[in-house]
């Protein structure tokens, strides 16, 4: 509606039913879609992704954000995991490679400041 700003949606609906219960393309330039991994990429990840390409109608651009904290409630993140899920992410047909990680200043939780094996993952990735 507005080229001078940009309007980005967040979600982490899983259901199609809950993702089409507030869908609307219209509403958004971007969408930004995250459904962290506890402890890795599973059914819960297929299943977003079905509720949205099943909804998807524009061609819009699609971040995905990862999951790179630690947090009470939380398993920890196996080793290796920032790569896993990126390369789970990369594989899937209609959606973009526009990944990000989710885990900078999350407090209770621990993020990428103070878990320096997700930092250094992190950084390998991004070489």
């Amino acid at each position: 509606l507005d080229p001078e700003r940009p309007v980005m949606l967040s979600t982490n609906c899983v259901t199609r039913e809950e993702f089409a219960a507030f869908f609307t393309e219209g509403a958004f330039d971007i969408l930004e879609m995250h459904a962290y991994v506890n402890p890795q990429v599973g059914d819960r990840q297929r299943q977003q992704i079905a509720s949205f390409l099943a909804v998807r109608r524009g061609r819009y651009p699609l971040i995905v954000s990862l999951r790179a904290f630690e947090g009470a409630g939380w398993q920890p993140l196996p080793p290796g995991s920032l790569a896993a899920q990126r390369e789970f992410y990369r594989q899937q047909q209609d959606l973009t490679e526009n990944l990000g990680f989710y885990g900078w200043d999350l407090s209770p939780n621990r993020g990428l400041r103070q878990v320096e094996r997700l930092r250094q993952e992190l950084l390998a990735l991004m070489l």
